[in-house]
């Protein structure tokens, strides 16, 4: 059967029982080349060469073929078997393997049990030597091959003696010259920023004046290469920490401020440069407006952020500090709405936190017969009684949090009877796991499930 015939599937088992490794061979950083042309001479026979002028199809289908294969084995981790293939797919002339075999065979190199050192050299000065296209990239991944071994030192010299010298040059790698400059800056400064912080001084370990002044030398550069960047539009989340690292000791509060505040203006899509801002502000104890409004633009974007929590607190802090009735009203309404909001991602669904802020809000409501909250939680209710019941108050849900996390079942059992009924199965079966709560759950229901049912009933 041809192997262009066979489904991508099928391609990728015919190859991985061709490839399928000895015990005694697996590992092996290459296994023997008898081995690879027997696999490529077994394609090569099951692929149709009809004429000459076919070789170039079946070629491709080859490729095709162990492409596939090729990918399976690295989303499976088989390290061995991907090189392999991989030393196949360098036979090809075919220009699109280049890519493949460089970019893949870095990976393998990283993972390969028996990989080393000297293997890694070998590969990236092979990969650096056997064309001259794409030498920023391919420098780039020895830096971060460097970096992944915490070899920062080395890192450095090679970000500075190689990624600055680029061979030749297609149209595309001449147009993207630009943005590489940036990049290479940009991780310059993190090495940099790597290296300022294993020579930052300790109160255990005394330094002498000629590492004191090569630590200064690294975080000054570091400094430089990153501020540098954060002008230009993107994502520098990584920069941006290092930044405030190397500007802490200088307590540089008001330009680490303007800094944040910039990059959270250039990237109000990026929730990190909400994050960041904020737990700066909560670091140096900043304004508690300030740190409620960036929460409430954090929480608009991710919904179900564990910084809701965070919010949730701070707006009670501010309520008990005005102690204004329109102020209290407010809070109420943002902190019922933002409760339900979390609470539809199922991150949360077995979490204790927000669930007993939900039932105390709404008991609390009840209790101050506070017709305005009620109007807020019954609006909530509403866009979420098609599915709410059949997502958190199923039997076999109520089942398994009963026996594995008895906090939390009263507590989800009490908000269903609330707003479904005591005679709920979900109620029942919690109450049944749990006799020992049936009391307090019954009372809690009785004393406000009648209005909140009724006014369910009359909204639907």
């Amino acid at each position: 059967m041809s192997a262009s015939h066979l489904s991508t599937q099928e391609q990728v088992e015919y190859v991985d029982e061709e490839l399928a490794p000895s015990e005694t061979s697996c590992c092996s950083i290459s296994r023997s080349t008898k081995k690879n042309r027997d696999v490529e001479f077994h394609l090569r026979k099951t692929t149709p060469f009809k004429t000459d002028s076919n070789n170039r199809a079946g070629d491709m289908n080859q490729v095709e073929c162990l492409i596939s294969a090729l990918r399976e084995t690295l989303l499976t981790h088989r390290w061995c078997k991907a090189n392999d293939i991989l030393m196949c797919l360098a036979r090809h002339s075919i220009w699109t393997t280049r890519d493949y075999t460089w970019k893949c065979g870095a990976e393998v190199v990283y993972q390969h049990p028996a990989s080393n050192k000297e293997v890694k050299e070998l590969f990236f000065r092979k990969v650096e030597t056997s064309n001259f296209y794409n030498c920023r990239e391919k420098h780039m991944e020895k830096v971060f091959n460097l970096l992944r071994e915490n070899q920062f030192e080395e890192a450095y010299k090679v970000i500075q003696d190689k990624v600055g010298k680029a061979g030749q040059k297609t149209k595309w790698e001449e147009m993207m010259e630009k943005e590489w400059k940036k990049l290479i800056v940009a991780y310059t400064g993190l090495i940099e920023f790597a290296l300022w912080t294993q020579r930052e001084p300790t109160e255990d370990h005394d330094e002498n004046e000629e590492e004191s002044k090569q630590c200064d030398k690294h975080g000054e550069l570091a400094v430089n290469n990153i501020m540098s960047i954060l002008d230009t539009p993107g994502v520098w989340d990584v920069f941006i920490l290092c930044y405030i690292e190397l500007m802490k000791p200088f307590d540089y509060k008001k330009k680490i401020k303007s800094v944040l505040m910039k990059y959270n203006e250039d990237n109000p899509g990026n929730p990190n440069s909400y994050i960041y801002l904020y737990q700066y502000l909560q670091s140096t104890d900043g304004p508690l407006k300030e740190q409620i409004a960036i929460l409430e633009k954090l929480v608009a974007k991710v919904p179900s952020s564990e910084f809701v929590l965070e919010l949730y607190e701070h707006l009670h802090v501010l309520e008990r500090r005005k102690k204004s009735r329109k102020i209290t009203s407010e809070v109420r309404r943002k902190s019922i709405v933002m409760l339900f909001d979390m609470l539809d991602y199922a991150c949360w669904q077995d979490t204790v936190q927000p669930w007993k802020l939900l039932c105390d809000e709404i008991i609390r409501v009840r209790k101050r017969h506070d017709d305005s909250g009620l109007g807020v939680i019954l609006n909530c209710w509403k866009l979420r009684l098609s599915w709410w019941p059949s997502y958190h108050f199923r039997k076999d849900q109520a089942v398994v949090i009963a026996d594995t996390n008895p906090e939390l079942a009263p507590i989800k059992a009490t908000i269903a009877g609330l707003f479904l009924g005591e005679d709920h199965e979900y109620v029942k079966i919690v109450c049944g796991h749990l006799p020992e709560m049936k009391t307090s759950i019954s009372s809690i229901i009785a004393s406000s499930s009648i209005k909140y049912r009724n006014s369910v009933q009359d909204h639907r």
